[in-house]
């Protein structure tokens, strides 16, 4: 069983990379985002070397009306594995709002949150 959840990962983790949204695993039970593609560094504003590895640093940088409404999704989800689609606004620093939609998804028996970010902002 556990080489087989090795597998899907791996295989889920290659598919992020090809992915054209940003991607972010999130482990519930190290309470740290384990992978993140390139594409989820570039629309969080973030670096490879950022320490921004936990879910409540990444929420400092949603607008301050958003935040109680992601940290109530996230609530919604850990309770009942589902999937769900977020839209919220991440602050920039030139004052003007990124506006994003994320669906996540809870795999591989609730342990780890799935991720898969896209800007919407020009459609806006």
């Amino acid at each position: 069983m556990i080489e087989t959840v090795r597998v899907e990962f791996n295989a889920l983790r290659e598919m992020a990379e090809l992915s054209t949204d940003g991607v972010v695993f999130y482990s519930l039970a190290e309470k740290k985002i384990t992978y993140t593609n390139l594409i989820a560094f570039n629309i969080l504003g973030l670096n490879e070397n950022s320490s921004q590895k936990d879910l409540e640093s990444i929420l400092n940088i949603v607008v301050p009306e958003d935040r109680e409404y992601v940290k109530s999704q996230y609530s919604t989800l850990k309770k009942n594995p589902i999937t769900l689609e977020v839209e919220v606004r991440l602050m920039n620093s030139d004052r003007a709002n990124t506006f994003l939609c994320c669906n996540a998804y809870l795999l591989f028996g609730s342990s780890t949150l799935v991720m898969f970010i896209r800007d919407i902002t020009k459609p806006k």
